[in-house]
C-alpha cells in the first residue's frame, strides 16, 4: 500500500470556513452545495492555474463504461503558488480523486474541490495559510508599525439574513435586486475598488512608508496605490480607477481619504463580500472613502476601519472595520493572472 503524503494549498474560500461563511458568499453557494461532499475519480484532461479560481478537468468513467467530463474549481494563482503549486502540479493523464462540494444543478458535473488524492496516495488538502506575527524592532514605533505584510481576513460565519448591511437608497436597492452574475465586471476580470478589495480572503496587502508617501500593494487584482502625506489629492495610480488620494498621520493612525473615483458597477461592494452578500453594489462619481489604519499593541493585527459615502446609492455613510493578520515580510506575493474563461 502506498504511503499517504500530505501537501497543503489554499482555496479562494478556504475549505475550513466555507461551510460557515456561505451566507455571505452567494457566488459559491449559488452554484455548489456546501452541506455535502462527494468524490469524483478520473483522468486529468486539462489544468489551468488562473485567478479567480484554478480549473481542473477530469474525464470520469461511469459504471456503464461511458465517460463524462467533470470540472473542479480550486484556489487562485496567489493561493496555490504561495504553497508551492505551479502549472506542472497536475499533468494530463494523471489519475486523481477529487473531494468537494457538488454542483447544485441536477445534471451538473462540477464541484468545488477541497481535497485531492493522487494515484500514488499523495493527499493534497485545502488549508488556509497561517498568519505569523513578528517581533517589532526598536525602530518600529508610532505609525511606522503599519509597515509590513498583512493577510486579509477569511470570511466569518454568515448571519443567515438575506440582503446587505449597507444602508441602500431606492437606487441602490434596485441595483442590488437586479444583479445578474453573468454581467458582473468580475466575470470579465475587471478589478474591484476600495473598499470591496479588502474582502477578498487570504490575500497579501503590503504597506511601505517613505518620507512623504505610503505605498500600498494589494495582491488581489495586483494593485499598487501611492498615497501622498500632507499633500493635495493625487491619483492613487496611473489609470485613475482608485481615485484621488491623500493621507495624514493622527497619532499612531494613518488616515487615507479618497474621492473622484470613476463610476463602477461594483464600486461599493461585490457579490461575494459580506457587504454585497449576494449581489454587486455600484458606485457613482460622488463616492468618497476614508480609511483608518492602526496596529494592535503586540504588532500582530492591523485594524482597517473605513467609512464609505455615496449619496446616489447610500442613504448615509457606512462605517465598519476588518482585522488583518501580520505575516512575515518574506511571504511571497503573486500577480493576479485572471482568466475570464475561468
Amino acid at each position: 500500500m502506498a504511503t499517504t503524503q500530505t501537501r497543503l494549498f489554499c482555496l479562494a474560500l478556504p475549505f475550513a470556513v466555507m461551510a460557515q461563511g456561505v451566507n455571505a458568499h452567494h457566488s459559491l453557494s449559488a452554484h455548489y452545495d456546501p452541506s455535502r461532499t462527494i468524490e469524483v475519480r478520473g483522468v486529468v484532461t486539462g489544468y489551468q492555474l488562473r485567478s479567480p479560481h484554478t480549473l481542473l478537468r477530469l474525464e470520469v468513467t461511469r459504471s456503464d463504461g461511458t465517460t463524462e467530463q467533470w470540472e473542479v474549481e480550486a484556489g487562485s494563482v496567489a493561493h496555490m503558488r504561495r504553497l508551492g503549486f505551479d502549472r506542472d502540479t497536475f499533468r494530463e493523464g494523471d489519475v486523481l480523486s477529487a473531494f468537494g462540494f457538488p454542483s447544485r444543478f441536477p445534471d451538473g458535473t462540477a464541484l468545488f474541490g477541497a481535497r485531492f488524492v493522487t494515484e500514488d496516495g499523495t493527499e493534497l488538502v485545502a488549508r488556509p495559510p497561517e498568519a505569523v506575527g513578528r517581533a517589532l524592532a526598536a525602530a518600529d514605533v508610532g505609525f511606522r508599525r503599519l509597515e509590513g505584510r498583512w493577510l486579509s481576513p477569511r470570511p466569518a460565519g454568515g448571519s443567515g439574513n438575506p440582503g446587505t448591511p449597507l444602508p441602500l437608497t431606492p437606487e441602490g436597492k434596485a441595483a442590488w435586486d437586479s444583479y445578474v452574475e453573468e454581467l458582473s465586471p468580475l466575470m470579465s476580470c475587471q478589478p474591484a475598488q476600495i473598499p470591496a478589495i479588502f474582502y477578498a480572503p487570504s490575500y497579501i496587502h503590503d504597506i511601505r512608508i517613505g518620507g512623504r508617501e505610503v505605498v500600498f500593494y494589494h495582491e488581489i487584482f495586483d494593485v499598487t496605490r501611492t498615497v501622498p502625506l500632507n499633500s493635495e489629492p493625487r491619483p492613487a495610480e496611473a489609470t485613475g480607477f482608485y481615485g484621488q488620494v491623500r493621507g495624514r498621520i493622527e497619532g499612531d493612525t494613518l488616515v487615507v481619504e479618497s474621492s473622484a473615483y470613476p463610476e463602477s458597477p461594483m464600486g461599493i461592494a461585490f457579490a461575494a463580500s459580506a457587504t454585497g452578500n449576494g449581489a454587486d453594489v455600484p458606485s457613482s462619481a460622488d463616492k468618497t472613502v476614508i480609511e483608518r489604519y492602526s496596529v494592535s499593541g503586540d504588532g500582530a493585527t492591523l485594524e482597517v476601519e473605513y467609512t464609505i459615502a455615496d449619496p446616489l446609492y447610500l442613504t448615509e455613510p457606512y462605517t465598519t472595520s476588518l482585522q488583518f493578520a501580520r505575516v512575515s515580510d518574506d511571504t511571497p506575493a503573486y500577480g493576479w493572472e485572471c482568466g475570464s474563461e475561468i
